[in-house]
């Protein structure tokens, strides 16, 4: 029989999941404005029923209030079914994917140059673009 694997994932909430550009300033920690980004809902349901284990890391946890008004968003797009843990502590996982991480890639050089030059998906380009992919296929 063949063995299957369960395969973590691990990740950050506002920028992956929340579109915090829909915003219109930021209240605290335990407001939370604006939908999903765009195909997360579908990518979410496809990753679970792949049979990936889908945890939320996020600091906005580490606020009063917060977990909460995550766990309240999530109910409101009918996410809550996919998510395993909302957390503020970094689970261990198989992959994490955040809005604002830069992927190592075991060399330094080169890397505060990454650094120095990052800026979040929010911040680049036309993300209202039809022509941009936004599924899981």
């Amino acid at each position: 029989m063949k063995e299957i694997k369960v395969f973590k994932v691990c990740m950050d909430f506002d920028g992956v999941f929340h579109d915090y550009r829909q915003q219109s300033k930021f209240y605290n920690w335990k407001t939370i404005e604006g939908p999903p980004v765009r195909g997360i809902p579908q990518f979410i349901k496809e990753l679970f029923e792949s049979g990936y284990s889908i945890d939320i890391c996020t600091p906005r946890c580490s606020h009063e209030g917060g977990k909460e008004a995550i766990k309240q968003w999530l109910d409101k797009y009918n996410l809550s079914y996919y998510i395993n843990d909302v957390t503020n502590i970094k689970p261990l996982a198989d992959v994490y994917i955040d809005d604002r991480s830069i992927c190592f890639n075991g060399y330094v050089k080169g890397l505060k140059d990454q650094i120095e030059n990052f800026h979040s998906w929010q911040y680049k380009g036309d993300l209202n673009d039809k022509n941009q992919e936004d599924s899981c296929d």
